[in-house]
C-alpha cells in the first residue's frame, strides 16, 4: 500500500520534472532558431540595400511583406492548430490530423502561390511601379515552400 503510493509519487514526479526539461529545451531551441532567423533576415536586407541601393530594397520588403500576407491568409491557422493538437491529443489522432492537414495546406499554398502570380501584374499597377511586377512573380513561387516549411517549423515545436 504506502510503499506502492510512494513509487507511483516518485514516478509521476520524475515524470513531471522530465516533461518540464522537455518543454524549456524545446522553448529554448524554438526562440534560437527564431533570434537566428531575424538575424539572417537582417543580414540579407542590408546586404540588399549595400549592393542595389535604396529602391530595390523598398521593393524587397513590399515583395516580400506580400508574400507574408499571403502566407499567413492561405496556411489557413493549421500550423498553430498542430501545435495545440500534437499536445492535446493521441499519437494516432495527431497522426491523422497531420496527413489531412498537410493535405490541405499543401492545396490551399498553392491556390494562394496561382492567385499571386495572377494577382501580380494588378498590385504593380496599384503600387504605380511596373518593376514591381517580377518581385510579385518570383514571391509567388515561394508562397508553397515558406508555407510548408512554417508548418514544418511549427510541427518540430
Amino acid at each position: 500500500g504506502k510503499s506502492s503510493n510512494m513509487n507511483s509519487r516518485k514516478t509521476i514526479n520524475a515524470l513531471s520534472a522530465k516533461l518540464k526539461g522537455d518543454f524549456a529545451r524545446k522553448s529554448i531551441i524554438s526562440i534560437i532558431l527564431k533570434l537566428f532567423g531575424l538575424f539572417l533576415s537582417y543580414v540579407f536586407t542590408v546586404l540588399i540595400a549595400r549592393f542595389f541601393g535604396a529602391e530595390v530594397t523598398g521593393r524587397y520588403s513590399l515583395a516580400f511583406t506580400i508574400l507574408n500576407i499571403f502566407a499567413i491568409i492561405f496556411a489557413l491557422g493549421i500550423p498553430d492548430a498542430m501545435v495545440k493538437l500534437s499536445s492535446d491529443s493521441s499519437y494516432k489522432q495527431s497522426f491523422n490530423f497531420k496527413k489531412l492537414s498537410f493535405r490541405l495546406i499543401v492545396t490551399s499554398s498553392l491556390l494562394g502561390s496561382l492567385l499571386l502570380y495572377f494577382l501580380a501584374s494588378p498590385l504593380a499597377s496599384f503600387y504605380k511601379d511596373s518593376a514591381l511586377y517580377d518581385y510579385f512573380l518570383i514571391a509567388s513561387f515561394t508562397v508553397i515552400p515558406l508555407i510548408l516549411l512554417r508548418n514544418n517549423f511549427e510541427s518540430l515545436r
